[in-house]
């Protein structure tokens, strides 16, 4: 209410309606959101900002191509933003556009290399590309931040599995359990592992 009174006496203000749309957006009003962005963008078109939360709510309709094509706008603005790379890095990772998201990702670490979930998904894009060593090392990254990353650990895990690796593999398996008893997917996966291991023993 107060952002409508206020865009009664500045209503060329760009910087108002882009706040309007983010309330909007984060009460699922998104239509109403993407009208104000794209007001805001009329009166700006470089309105970085703009283009960032626009992708946004095309991300939360999860309308990815939408999104990418915001966000990009945002990037090519504002590349010193890492939220802007991180997000749209997040979009193409999904998209299955993985060597343009690990170049996303590696910016974002550039800017701020202190970011858990980005070395985590990083790690994740470089395994889907089979790019094992480097995988690790973006997960073990995200473990040395945050010691009580279950999902790093099992992710460790299985690319040492993959790599034949299996006492290492087994450790992280552990240690996730020891995090969360009840992930299933760790049980999963610390069995085969023991199974691989007792078949390469014999």
């Amino acid at each position: 209410q107060v952002y409508r009174q206020l865009l009664q006496i500045r209503p060329a203000a760009a910087e108002l309606h882009n706040d309007l749309g983010s309330v909007l957006g984060s009460q699922g009003q998104w239509e109403e959101a993407i009208l104000c962005f794209r007001t805001a963008l009329q009166l700006q078109p470089n309105f970085a900002n703009a283009y960032y939360n626009l992708g946004g709510v095309f991300l939360l309709q999860n309308n990815l191509d939408e999104a990418e094509t915001w966000y990009r706008h945002a990037l090519a603005l504002s590349p010193q933003i890492v939220d802007y790379h991180t997000r749209l890095g997040f979009v193409l990772h999904n998209r299955g556009k993985l060597a343009e998201a690990t170049e996303c990702y590696r910016h974002a670490l550039e800017l701020q290399p202190d970011l858990v979930e980005v070395h985590f998904n990083l790690g994740h894009v470089l395994q889907a590309r089979n790019q094992l060593e480097d995988a690790k090392v973006c997960y073990r990254q995200a473990i040395l931040l945050k010691p009580d990353f279950v999902e790093a650990y099992n992710n460790l895990g299985s690319v040492l599995q993959a790599q034949h690796q299996l006492e290492e593999a087994t450790v992280c398996y552990r240690h996730a359990l020891q995090l969360k008893p009840d992930f299933a997917e760790v049980h999963t996966n610390l069995g085969d592992a023991l199974l691989d291991q007792s078949e390469f023993e014999e």
